[in-house]
């Protein structure tokens, strides 16, 4: 980026801020210009909202000579805004065109521009490789998930995380985000095949299952859970590029701790104006997580299976599949065959656990080797007997036979055989679970609403949703927090911490503040008991004024008085009520 356009101003406090605006295809001089600017977060009720962009309001000085009509551009990423304050960045972003104008009865105006961080753009951005524009496909670590999110902002940062959550058997001295994997499908939106969830939708399916936030953060991505800092304002941090490789440490130690109180105490910076006011926020008495499972397609998937006279010898990869789930046998062919003629193909479908082995004999499941003859003219379906156990589903193709002159002009033909599971149908199989929980002492009548997310544990590969451990082939079951003696589903600490977080009615400050301080902060209000942490934010660096809404956040032991409930959904979910 080429430096078009810079301003500089100082505080009432006499520190130096600076705001740089450049382009890529600029040449020439770089040209100051005179300004101001308010740094800004978007505004959430929630401090468990997991995405919160970042935003620079420009005021700039125009006139007929210097319109900024050069400004702009139909493409929102072409000009790169940088914010520092006394050296130290605050905002790296894009800056929108929309505000630009011109006066046509003075000679002087002030034009207000927004920028944006990026997160922002995330919501009507499908999940698809920046600069292809082609699916993602295959198993892909949480680390991998979120740089390719970021990557289409299109503002390189540094990406620093810190989680504290751990499946069992993951040393808690490794990042989970770079040993947790996904499956890329689960990306695909079921309802349209060939539509991709947007990033925004992709990166909080990564964050909620871990009551994990990001923002913006002095120049960088801050990935941090606000439960773990109740406990400790200092956070040790793995830090990456923008691009996900371990910069040198891997580790940074931040401490996020703040103290607000009045000038009179002699707290800089400090509370002002009059319009310092406390509220009181409800608790909740009952939450429920919705994991809708999502069926692998082609859980096994044997494709250019090429017919020459005859072929042998093809065995599939193995894939762990729950006990008295139904599949269907699909064989596809790419060319139909002549004078109603076509191949026959035995076909090995083999289920074991380790200590009891069963065959498929095209009828039912036995203990003695079988196989299924099957004779083919066409596209084939064919259901098969519900699977006896659970265990490991394999399928081999020891030999394909054609017959005379089976083979149309083109001189060949393509096969593909599939295993997959038969989606759920009249018989209400399983769509998915319900993780719920309530308050048994003392409860409050507010329901937050049902959470939908789209992974979740499961002992079977055969959903897209199922989270894969390091190997990227063997599922998680049961997770930890850092230091803590537990062994549970991911998504019963999911619900588990935002019970935790509102166990209490929160306390709720509002005020403008005399001074800077960061976003991501944990705040003592001198006065006040309780640790807060924003949920608006606006910076006036001109005026140095600090306009927030905090709100109280916990980590309240209450474990011992939340009932946690696990349902399946059998395509029928209900809000859930209060219990007495």
């Amino acid at each position: 980026m080429a430096l078009k356009y810079w301003f500089e101003f100082t505080d009432v406090k006499t520190i130096l801020h600076r705001v740089e605006i450049s382009d890529a295809t600029f040449t020439g001089d770089s040209t100051q210009i005179y300004g101001s600017c308010s740094l800004e977060y978007s505004e959430t009720k929630d401090t468990l909202e997991p995405v919160r962009g970042s935003g620079l309001q420009i005021d700039l000085e125009a006139d007929s000579d210097l319109t900024f009509y050069d400004l702009y551009s139909e493409e929102e990423r072409t000009f790169s805004v940088v914010y520092t304050r006394a050296n130290e960045t605050l905002f790296n972003g894009w800056l929108s065109p929309e505000g630009i104008y011109e006066s046509f009865v003075t000679d002087k105006w002030i034009i207000s521009l927004d920028c944006t961080d990026g997160l922002g753009f995330l919501a009507n951005l499908s999940y698809v490789e920046d600069a292809t524009g082609l699916n993602f496909v295959g198993k892909q670590s949480l680390l991998e998930i979120v740089v390719n999110c970021l990557k289409r902002t299109k503002t390189p940062q540094n990406i620093l995380t810190s989680v504290k959550i751990y499946y069992d058997g993951l040393d808690q001295t490794l990042n989970t985000f770079a040993n947790v994997y996904y499956n890329a499908d689960r990306f695909v939106k079921e309802d349209r095949g060939d539509t991709y969830m947007n990033c925004e939708e992709v990166l909080k399916s990564v964050l909620e299952p871990f009551g994990a936030v990001i923002t913006a953060y002095k120049g960088e991505w801050l990935i941090y859970k606000p439960n773990s800092l109740v406990d400790s304002s200092l956070q040790i941090f793995f830090t990456y590029d923008n691009l996900g490789v371990a910069l040198n440490p891997t580790s940074r130690t931040i401490d996020f701790s703040f103290d607000l109180g009045s000038q009179i105490d002699a707290y800089y910076p400090h509370h002002v104006n009059g319009n310092q006011q406390k509220t009181i926020k409800s608790s909740i008495g009952a939450y429920r997580i919705n994991y809708k499972y999502g069926l692998v397609k082609g859980l096994i998937y044997i494709d250019n299976f090429t017919l020459s006279g005859s072929s042998s010898g093809f065995l599939s990869t193995t894939k762990l599949i729950s006990a008295e789930t139904r599949l269907r046998l699909s064989v596809r062919t790419t060319s139909e065959f002549l004078n109603n003629e076509g191949f026959s193909s035995d076909v090995v479908l083999k289920i074991t656990n380790g200590v009891d082995t069963k065959y498929y004999d095209g009828s039912d499941w036995v203990v003695a080797f079988s196989k299924m003859a099957l004779q083919i003219n066409g596209n084939f379906v064919g259901e098969i007997t519900r699977t006896p156990f659970l265990g490991d589903i394999s399928i081999s193709i020891p030999g394909v036979n054609t017959y005379p002159d089976y083979l149309n002009e083109t001189g060949e033909v393509y096969v593909g055989f599939s295993i997959d599971i038969v989606p759920a149908g009249t018989d209400q199989e399983k769509e998915g679970e319900n993780h719920t929980f309530q308050r048994t002492l003392k409860p409050s009548s507010k329901i937050k609403d049902i959470k939908k997310v789209f992974n979740g544990d499961d002992e079977s590969d055969i959903y897209v949703g199922t989270i894969y451990k390091a190997d990227e082939t063997t599922t998680t079951e049961f997770w930890t927090r850092f230091g803590a003696a537990e062994t549970k589903p991911l998504l019963q600490i999911m619900g588990e911490e935002r019970m935790k977080m509102y166990s209490k009615p929160l306390q709720v400050y509002k005020s403008d503040v005399y001074g800077y301080f960061n976003y991501l902060s944990l705040v003592t209000i001198n006065g006040l008991t309780g640790k807060f942490m924003p949920t608006t934010y606006s910076y006036d660096a001109l005026s140095n004024i600090t306009s927030l809404e905090l709100m109280e956040v916990l980590n309240t032991d209450i474990l011992s008085d939340v009932d946690y409930q696990l349902t399946f959904d059998y395509g029928n979910v209900v809000e859930p009520t209060i219990k007495g």
